[in-house]
């Protein structure tokens, strides 16, 4: 699997939505975790909209991937 860099978090916001590269982004920060939860917010079943807030701890190699120059 890819390495996760933490500066990826500065620019998942900004990545077009519904894009494989979100989809991608996530599954990097998934696999560069210990451990992680995930809580449902809201669900529109008419419009079948969503909202799900993802919570995790980085493994520790990840932590010291950030660098700023």
């Amino acid at each position: 699997m890819e390495k996760f860099n933490t500066q990826e978090f500065d620019f998942i916001e900004y990545l077009n939505p519904g894009s494989r590269q979100v989809q991608e982004n996530i599954k990097k920060i998934l696999g560069a975790s210990e451990n992680w939860t995930a809580q449902v917010n809201c669900i529109d079943k008419i419009q079948g909209a969503f909202q799900i807030t993802i919570q995790g701890t980085l493994k520790k190699k990840n932590e010291l991937c950030r660098m700023h120059h």
